[in-house]
């Protein structure tokens, strides 16, 4: 391996080059790194002090917004129910046509419970 070298008892030890090179390198990669991240905390709280009042004054329509949010995704539940209520109709309904039982014979509450889980 480059820019080290073995001493008697086989530890590995670092050339002086090495260690300075890697003493530049460092802040030479992480300046901008930390100058970015600082750049990025600014811009947050910049961004935390002029949407405060603006989250005061539209609070009303926040919170309607919020609600009719919260009736869409009840809405959207209760319809994946139904539809997997369906789905296990449609599903018993198949497994008695398939079936050699005549048309009416209804399945015991244990094997409806199996099939719809």
């Amino acid at each position: 391996m480059a820019g080290t070298y073995s001493d008697d008892e086989g530890q590995q030890e670092v050339s002086r080059r090495t260690l300075v090179c890697a003493c530049v390198a460092g802040p030479a990669m992480g300046g901008p790194l930390f100058g970015m991240m600082g750049f990025g905390l600014l811009a947050s709280a910049t961004l935390v002090l002029i949407s405060s009042p603006l989250t005061m004054i539209f609070s009303p329509v926040l919170f309607s917004a919020g609600l009719v949010l919260m009736a869409a995704m009840g809405g959207f539940a209760v319809a994946a129910a139904m539809g997997l209520s369906g789905l296990c109709t449609l599903g018993l309904i198949f497994q008695q046509l398939r079936s050699t039982r005549p048309v009416g014979f209804e399945l015991p509450k244990k094997a409806s419970w199996i099939w719809c889980g």
